[in-house]
């Protein structure tokens, strides 16, 4: 039993765990660096193509002060101009959702992955102070031979043995 703890102890040590969640939070801050780019992408494009909205609708303007004539041309230019904001805003609440949906998600993953290695260091502290513990037995022990060597070398010279 206690050459498993030795060989765990020595298999997971502090150093290690503090490395491997080193290593899993870099890999994580990546991953979320790159959904955050892929959304910054997203983005831009949809300020592109609101300015081209805004373009659009700025022509459609003139041309509904040029025609005024032209009333049938009016609503259907003004049910354009509608449908372009609202898609524009249901894309932006739609873009605004799965970035919030991802944060939250992510923050759940690293509080579940905190939990854990939370589990694995008290664990690991466990076992090294299992092992401490078994180390003062040892300890006297060795120190009892050590004094029975001494004496008995101490006889010997005394010519008592």
């Amino acid at each position: 039993m206690e050459n498993f703890m030795d060989k765990l102890a020595e298999k997971f040590s502090p150093q290690d765990i503090i490395k491997a969640n080193s290593q899993a939070e870099m890999a994580e801050a990546q991953r979320i660096k790159k959904e955050a780019e892929h959304y910054r992408k997203e983005i831009e494009e949809l300020r592109r193509d609101a300015a081209d909205y805004s373009r659009q609708l700025e022509q459609l303007e003139e041309l509904i002060e040029a025609s005024r004539d032209y009333a049938e041309e009016f609503d259907k230019v003004f049910n354009k101009i509608d449908e372009s904001n609202t898609k524009t805003h249901d894309v932006g609440v739609q873009i605004y959702r799965n970035v919030q949906a991802i944060v939250d998600k992510n923050r759940e993953k690293v509080e579940e992955e905190m939990t854990e290695i939370n589990k694995k260091m008290e664990t690991v502290l466990d076992i090294v102070e299992y092992k401490n513990n078994a180390v003062g037995p040892l300890l006297i022990i060795i120190l009892l031979i050590v004094v029975a060597d001494l004496l008995f070398n101490v006889l010997r010279i005394f010519g008592v043995l």
